[in-house]
């Protein structure tokens, strides 16, 4: 009787020995610490970066394999985003600790997890430049948040007459606090209003990014276009007995580049008429013009005869549309 007692009371202290060991292994130990920081980060006042700085100078060098890198790259995510040099809300930043402190307890404990697992949905919390202006084109554009996985992110772009314009975004950079957008595969111009960054599995709008067109240029001042003489002449017509009715071309055909200007006559002296009329009055670019001359009989008149021409207006070529990319 005796020996069955001490066999008992052997196994008892076996098991209880060996319970002791596994309460106390490295991978409970970091899960117990992984379950003080979720609850930690609950607390409204809880400050991220004290509890995971404690968390990680906790961890035993077993729990450091287990999870230091993770702990790493989440303080360096976290860092990288915190005000007053990054660009999330506190608040933000510690819910989003302790979402990724749970997944972390629940890969290691699947089975006595304090709370499921969240799916991650990606947040930006700003992009650089929240503007994108056309008269810069900016080579990327920086969109700074959480749980960013490019392959997770879809780009539109939506035009000034509302339709939405499929692009193909490209990623560059880590998933986590950082992706850069090449902004040249967006091939944006003044046709376009707005940058849109989506979550793919929701369709929601995560970052908006407004498109300023260019800045107009000045109206051109249009200068009175260049004017010429072709030809200026005194011309004196005598009516003698029976007197005058005569006509007499001046001028030429234009010269190319210019239009006729004007075919003026002035009477200096004398009696009677001196009237011009342009030999093709429909056409522009001939520069000819006939003055008739009418006197009575034994008058004279001095008329001065005046061609000019003006150079034609070049038209202002369409302003080519800025497109970056």
């Amino acid at each position: 009787m005796l020996s069955i007692a001490s066999t008992l009371i052997w196994r008892l202290a076996a098991t209880a020995a060996l319970l002791g060991l596994i309460a106390c292994s490295p991978k409970n130990q970091t899960v117990e610490g992984l379950n003080k920081a979720i609850t930690e980060l609950a607390k409204p006042a809880g400050s991220w970066h004290a509890v995971v700085t404690s968390l990680e100078k906790s961890l035993s060098p077993e729990g450091k394999m287990l999870i230091g890198a993770d702990l790493e790259r989440l303080m360096q995510n976290g860092l990288a985003s915190s005000p007053p040099d990054g660009r999330c809300d506190a608040n933000l930043i510690r819910d989003r600790m302790r979402q990724e402190l749970s997944r972390m307890r629940v890969k290691l404990d699947p089975s006595k997890s304090p709370m499921p697992a969240p799916l991650m949905a990606p947040v930006v919390c700003e992009p650089v430049p929240a503007i994108y202006e056309l008269d810069r084109c900016v080579r990327v554009i920086e969109l700074y948040g959480h749980a960013l996985d490019a392959d997770a992110i879809a780009v539109t772009v939506k035009r000034n007459d509302g339709q939405i314009r499929q692009v193909d975004g490209q990623f560059a950079g880590t998933s986590g606090g950082l992706l850069t957008l090449d902004a040249s595969s967006l091939r944006l111009s003044e046709d376009d209003a707005q940058i849109l960054v989506l979550s793919k599995e929701s369709r929601t709008t995560i970052a908006l990014i407004e498109v300023a067109a260019p800045a107009k240029p000045p109206p051109v001042t249009v200068l009175p276009a260049a004017v010429r003489t072709i030809e200026e002449v005194v011309v004196r017509v005598d009516g003698r007995t029976f007197g005058e009715n005569r006509g007499v071309t001046y001028g030429r055909k234009c010269t190319p580049g210019f239009h006729r200007s004007e075919c003026s006559v002035r009477q200096l002296n004398g009696t009677g008429q001196c009237e011009p009329t342009w030999i093709e009055p429909g056409n522009e670019s001939d520069c000819r013009c006939r003055v008739q001359f009418r006197l009575p009989a034994f008058e004279s008149v001095d008329c001065r005869v005046k061609l000019t021409e003006r150079a034609n207006l070049r038209e202002q070529p369409a302003p080519k549309k800025v497109v970056c990319g």
